[in-house]
C-alpha cells in the first residue's frame, strides 16, 4: 500500500507538471511506469537494518531489500525483458520528466509511522553480528556476542539519530541514544566528530551532519 501511494503521489506530479499538448502516447508511458508493480523495490539504505518478515509475508523479501543488493535485482529484471519497451529517446525523456520533479525527503520518519522516540532500539548494532547494544570499555566497542572491536561504532547509530530524530543533540541525548552512562564518555564521541556547537556545560547543543 505505501508503494502504491508513492507511485500514485508520482503519477499526480507528472500529469500536473506536463504543459499543453502532451500527446496520449506520453500518458500511456507514464502509466506503463508507474502500473509495472512487478519492477518496484523498497530498498533500506542503512546496511545494519535487520529485515523481518511474517511467514505470510514472505514474498516481500524480494520487494524490500538492502541498497547493496539493488544492482544485481536491476540486472535481474533487465535481463528478464526480452523486448524493450522504449527507445533510447523516450527513454531520456522519462529520465528528464523524473529529475525536473524530484523532490527531496521532507519529513519526520517518526510522525510518519506513528512512532515515539521511545519506541526505537537503542545502543549500538554490532555491524558484524548485528547484535545490540555494544558495550563500551576504555574509549573502544565492544561486542560480546562475536568479540568485535570497534573505535567507531557510534558513527552509525549517530547516523541513525540523525535521520529519524533530528539533527541536533546533547550530550544527554547521546548518553540516552547509545546507552553511553558515563558523560565525560559522552563529551569524548562527540568532539571526536569535530561538531560545531552552541551554548556551554550542560546546555551545549551539537549540530549533527552526514552525507550519503
Amino acid at each position: 500500500m505505501k508503494e502504491r501511494r508513492k507511485r500514485n503521489g508520482i503519477s499526480r506530479s507528472y500529469y500536473s507538471s506536463q504543459p499543453p499538448g502532451i500527446t496520449v502516447k506520453e500518458l500511456v508511458l507514464e502509466k506503463w511506469i508507474f502500473g509495472a508493480a512487478h519492477s518496484f523495490f523498497d530498498f533500506i539504505s542503512n546496511p545494519q537494518t535487520i529485515i523481518r518478515t511474517s511467514p505470510e509475508n514472505r514474498k516481500l523479501h524480494y520487494k524490500v531489500i538492502h541498497r547493496d543488493m539493488l544492482p544485481s535485482n536491476i540486472n535481474r529484471i533487465e535481463q528478464s525483458i526480452k523486448n524493450p519497451a522504449f527507445c533510447e529517446k523516450e527513454l531520456k525523456k522519462i529520465i528528464r520528466v523524473i529529475n525536473r520533479n524530484h523532490i527531496e525527503a521532507d519529513f519526520s520518519v517518526l510522525e510518519r509511522y506513528t512512532l515515539k522516540p521511545g519506541e526505537l532500539i537503542k545502543g549500538v548494532i554490532c555491524e558484524n553480528c548485528k547484535e545490540s547494544p555494544l558495550l563500551r570499555r576504555h574509549g573502544t566497542w565492544f561486542c560480546d556476542n562475536c568479540q568485535l572491536l570497534s573505535k567507531d561504532a557510534h558513527i552509525q547509530a549517530l547516523q541513525d539519530y540523525f535521520f529519524l530524530i533530528g539533527s541536533t543533540i546533547t550530550n544527554r541525548q547521546l548518553r540516552e541514544f547509545l546507552l553511553v552512562s558515563s558523560s565525560a564518555s559522552a563529551t569524548k564521541i562527540l568532539q571526536s566528530l569535530n561538531l560545531t556547537s552552541r551554548g556551554a556545560n550542560k546546555g551545549r547543543v551539537y549540530s549533527l551532519s552526514f552525507n550519503e
